[in-house]
């Protein structure tokens, strides 16, 4: 599945809207937040082992996870590219 840059940019926002309506004190834009644009994006990753979230593989091997922190970039721990449970801008 493939996902388009404004997409990712909503998906990016709404995220962080849900972290400000759980209470956590948050600032500033998608973008500034979890520093990296769209363009940055080379998929989305929902499953990492049995564990349900949304992660930011970006182009440059970095993951970031949900709440704006490094993850593991251990590709192997993530749904694929190609499944289901991911999209690739």
């Amino acid at each position: 599945m493939r996902l388009d840059r404004q997409t990712a940019l909503n998906m990016m926002s709404n995220l962080l809207e849900l972290k400000r309506r759980r209470g956590d004190s948050v600032t500033g834009d998608a973008v500034s937040f979890y520093g990296f644009t769209p363009d940055d994006i080379f998929c989305v990753h929902f499953w990492k082992g049995d564990e349900e979230g949304t992660w930011f593989r970006l182009n440059d091997g970095r993951v970031i996870d949900e709440n704006g922190k490094p993850a593991d970039s251990d590709e192997t721990l993530y749904a694929a590219p190609t499944s289901p449970r991911a999209i690739v801008l």
